[in-house]
């Protein structure tokens, strides 16, 4: 398992959300009867606002989620002195 940063150190998020938002442009145009490279010109730029969406949205607007520490957590296993 990679957690949250897959291969290469990329984020795997972003590239997936790019990938459908590619899938959608490349399926409209083909359903709409457009020009091939112009269905894939609009397939390239879905997926780069799509992976551009994505991390703004992880910069913006996730949780940042702190460890821990362990002296806290050593702290509340102790058993208080009466």
């Amino acid at each position: 398992m990679l957690g949250p940063i897959g291969f290469l150190g990329f984020s795997e998020m972003p590239s997936l959300i790019g990938a459908l938002a590619a899938f959608v442009a490349l399926a409209a145009g083909i359903l709409s009867h457009v020009d091939p490279v112009a269905s894939i010109g609009r397939a390239c730029l879905a997926y780069l606002l799509g992976w551009f969406a994505t991390n703004v949205w992880y910069v913006f607007f996730t949780v940042r989620i702190e460890p821990i520490s362990t002296d806290k957590v050593a702290a509340a296993e102790t058993p208080a002195e009466v």
